[in-house]
């Protein structure tokens, strides 16, 4: 497991703790993949997919936000946006650094030395002030 659930800190937001529930599962699946690639025990096709799957996850995730942000003039909106955007292109980015070659070791690196960090950096951040002002006191805490 490469992000335990319970470090993933909570929000105000029951839509955003969910969501970020399931990205932590769709993370931790595609990582135990990766490794298992790696051992010679899976396939191209396989990391692919659930990578695939994971953005596609993400941008409903990040969507979902953006849309609540709209309705409630949240004004933080354009710098919240851009962190989900740097984020989308980062993902993409690494994708297609590992389709050159298919060299997992990208993909390792990319999940073990920035994946966790950015999104709970994220969450305990953005997320958490997104989720205070569309209602509802700041949950700051771990479980």
């Amino acid at each position: 497991m490469l992000i335990n659930p319970n470090d993933i800190p909570q929000v105000s937001q029951d839509f955003m703790n969910n969501t970020h529930s399931e990205e932590v599962d769709i993370i931790n699946t595609l990582f135990e993949e990766i490794l298992l690639y790696e051992k010679g025990e899976s396939s191209v096709d396989k990391v692919d997919t659930l990578y695939q799957e994971w953005v596609k996850h993400t941008v409903e995730h990040f969507t979902r936000e953006e849309v609540e942000m709209l309705e409630a003039e949240f004004p933080a909106f354009n710098m919240h946006k851009q962190a989900h955007d740097q984020e989308l292109a980062q993902m993409d980015k690494v994708f297609q650094a590992w389709k050159k070659d298919n060299d997992i070791k990208i993909l390792k690196g990319y999940f073990i030395e920035v994946v966790p960090e950015w999104l709970i950096a994220h969450i305990s951040s953005m997320d958490a002030m997104t989720a205070n002002f569309l209602g509802g006191g700041m949950m700051m805490h771990r479980f």
